[in-house]
């Protein structure tokens, strides 16, 4: 009899389907977020849901750690005569029932995109990015003449995916306003990614009480470092602020492909004129790698022109460290609680400054961010998970599938339904 309880348990169960290229983060923000994202659909609703994650190739560590998740890691079969990864993710996993397949950009949602259409599952795109405001800042990469005509045709795909699809869910709401306006007929959502427990104070950092007497400062930057996004990301602005203050500041750029450190240091000495003794340029790094960096840092900067509030924030903002936006990089709409928790810069046209009060002095650091939040930096833990605990797991509904309403878990959120098409 439990047996068959637990049998009918399980036919029960929504299956959710996120299509990944890996588990790990070691190729940048999207993997993060959607493997974020699926941890806390498992959290929160393991009683209802089963999620799975869809990835064209995983190690035992990579599964081991998603079981430890609640979290199902299936790896797609080989694709004969095809070296596009991704192209895997098209064929359905065998063995598994698709109630529901979240897919994230141009990259995933085509192939969401054949598993919607093959099984008749429910098809949910995110985006993350405006590919539009995007072109107006990026310098021409080799192969691309004109970045505003790449990235218009960038946007018309997205927007092409997005109208395919039961539902879209944006990152942010100025993002969902966009998109809302220009798919009418589509159930468009958005979602705010909440904070990450595994970057807590005692993991990461501890607010040094004696900063006045160190003798460096650093200040850091994480990111993509593509030659051609480095305006876009607001690396001139900063590093040009760094440059206009005295020796024991220094700035860390984190991010850089593989090969291209000795490039990109050269485009900041030759554009910023900042010294090498000021500068350190390092490759990309993973999630292990991220917290021991925290370690170190004594404030994180997102100078970005146009990209919006950037997971790497609310990495800091979760460990504790002070954090530097740009007027530019979110707003108090977008913001929506966040405001509280960071040192917003002056808004600067020119890009050749920052607002220099929070790195003018060591000291100030603390009391510039006790000033503008309220609180000290050990409490902001604290206050970001009230801010923004659980909202990456409100928008995503099992009612999706079937007339089941969830527990909420203290969200005050009401769910989410996909409008049949």
């Amino acid at each position: 009899m439990c047996d068959k309880q637990q049998q009918e348990s399980e036919t029960d169960r929504i299956n959710v389907i996120f299509l990944c290229d890996e588990w790990r983060s070691s190729r940048g923000g999207i993997s993060t977020f959607n493997r974020e994202f699926a941890i806390y659909v498992a959290k929160f609703w393991s009683s209802i849901v089963n999620v799975y994650c869809y990835v064209p190739e995983s190690s035992d560590q990579d599964r081991e750690d998603a079981r430890n998740n609640n979290v199902n890691l299936v790896t797609a079969e080989r694709v004969p005569g095809s070296t596009d990864p991704v192209d895997r993710l098209k064929i359905p996993p065998s063995g598994v029932r698709v109630d529901v397949v979240v897919s994230h950009g141009r990259k995933f949602g085509v192939a969401a995109y054949f598993i919607a259409h093959s099984t008749r599952c429910k098809w949910i795109q995110c985006v993350h990015v405006d590919c539009e405001d995007l072109g107006k800042h990026k310098k021409e990469a080799e192969g691309v003449k004109d970045t505003i005509e790449d990235n218009e045709n960038k946007h018309e795909s997205e927007l092409e995916l997005c109208k395919a699809a039961h539902m879209v869910i944006c990152v942010g709401r100025m993002l969902r306003e966009k998109y809302a306006s220009l798919l009418p007929e589509i159930n468009v959502e958005f979602l705010t990614p909440g904070i990450f427990e595994h970057f807590s104070p005692s993991k990461c950092y501890s607010l040094r009480e004696n900063s006045a007497n160190l003798k460096e400062f650093k200040v850091f930057v994480f990111g993509r470092l593509q030659i051609e996004d480095l305006k876009v990301k607001g690396l001139d602005i900063i590093g040009k602020a760094v440059a206009s203050l005295e020796m024991k500041f220094k700035l860390i750029c984190v991010g850089s492909p593989a090969g291209k450190q000795k490039k990109l240091q050269k485009w900041f000495r030759k554009k910023q004129i900042i010294t090498r003794e000021k500068l350190t340029i390092r490759r990309y790094r993973d999630h292990d790698e991220v917290i021991e960096m925290f370690k170190e840092a004594d404030l994180v900067v997102l100078p970005s022109r146009v990209e919006g509030f950037g997971l790497i924030a609310l990495e800091a903002i979760s460990a504790g460290i002070p954090v530097l936006v740009s007027s530019d990089s979110v707003s108090d709409k977008e913001n929506a609680g966040v405001e509280k928790l960071v040192i917003k810069s002056k808004k600067v046209s020119s890009g050749n400054q920052l607002d220099r009060t929070p790195l003018g002095e060591v000291p100030n650091i603390k009391r510039k961010h006790e000033k503008e939040t309220g609180q000290s930096p050990d409490q902001v833990p604290k206050a970001a998970k009230r801010l923004r605990s659980r909202k990456a797991v409100c928008t995503l509904c099992p009612s999706i599938i079937k007339e089941k309403q969830p527990a909420w878990c203290d969200t005050g959120e009401e769910p989410v339904q996909v409008k049949n098409k």
